[in-house]
């Protein structure tokens, strides 16, 4: 029995077992520069609010009292929030040039009192898909697809730049779902990326392979 016991938790990582399809939930909210000092997005419990303020500058406010601001350094286009289904994290993605990129990700966890970045799962996703894939003229894009429904877990997007000033690989990409803690639990081809990006944008949601 131990041994089974012991063959079975090594199967499981971050509670997601080998074999199963874990199912992505890929709602965001989409955003442009003429949005700051405007908008607001709700988290889906209502619990959270983000308020756009000054260019660069999102206020978080969690049960009416503000908890944090998260800066955005050089944001210049669509920007994407994506909250978790749990209401107590998010992900902002933007670009700091255009429609192209560089686009940047930033994950967050909001207490009671503050809100804290969750730098790992980004960090960990962009330096492993750079290790083979890398536009040393123009960087690398990221982006945060969505969420797990147990909001414990991310499907991560990279992609080498795509110009062809980036040689034979620009346009590139690499998918990862990833914990919390930076922990890869699966990673995606180029192929398989492209078709889990094109799910999420066309039906909001997908169950990974």
């Amino acid at each position: 029995m131990s041994f089974l016991l012991f063959i079975l938790a090594f199967s499981v990582i971050q509670g997601h077992v080998l074999g199963e399809h874990p199912r992505i939930v890929c709602e965001r909210k989409y955003f442009s520069l003429a949005d700051f000092g405007t908008a607001q997005t709700k988290s889906p419990a209502g619990t959270a609010i983000i308020f756009f303020q000054k260019v660069g500058s999102l206020r978080v406010e969690r049960h009416g009292k503000t908890i944090g601001i998260i800066p955005l350094p050089d944001v210049a286009a669509d920007i994407k929030i994506a909250w978790a289904p749990d209401s107590q994290k998010l992900a902002v993605t933007y670009s700091d040039g255009g429609a192209e990129g560089l686009f940047h990700a930033h994950v967050y966890k909001l207490d009671e009192t503050h809100v804290t970045e969750l730098s790992k799962p980004i960090e960990v996703a962009f330096a492993d898909f750079k290790a083979q894939y890398y536009c040393e003229r123009r960087g690398n894009n990221i982006y945060v697809e969505g969420w797990s429904t147990d909001s414990n877990a991310l499907l991560v997007i990279t992609g080498v730049y795509p110009t062809s000033d980036c040689g034979k690989n620009f346009g590139r990409l690499g998918a990862y779902f990833i914990d919390l803690q930076g922990n890869i639990i699966r990673r995606y081809s180029d192929a398989d990326a492209e078709a889990l990006q094109s799910s999420c944008e066309k039906v909001g949601g997908v169950s990974l392979p």
